[in-house]
């Protein structure tokens, strides 16, 4: 079991890879349109974790439109406190239960 800690460590690695892809996001959108594919960064708890996901600019903004959402590679998952909403080949989306 995760204590309070260590569930706020967690929370602040995904809010930083949530950060850095809102960067991606932004120069995504001055770039081509929304079905266009983009890297962005896998944020799952895993602070060691640099694996890239391919989501449309329309999908990102999707998983962005709920906060407390996470987007995620498939199995990145921490089951203990989050459960996954969207599962696609491509990519997960993750929420804090």
């Amino acid at each position: 079991m995760l204590g309070v800690e260590d569930r706020a460590r967690l929370a602040e690695n995904q809010a930083y890879f949530r950060e850095v892809n809102e960067r991606i996001g932004g120069q995504a959108q001055l770039l081509e349109g929304d079905e266009h594919l983009y890297r962005f960064l896998c944020e799952c708890t895993n602070a060691s974790c640099h694996v890239a996901v391919s989501v449309s600019l329309a999908e990102y903004r999707e998983i962005r439109s709920h906060p407390g959402r996470s987007l995620i590679i498939p199995g990145h998952e921490r089951l203990e406190i989050e459960h996954v909403v969207l599962r696609t080949e491509r990519f997960a989306v993750s929420e804090p239960m």
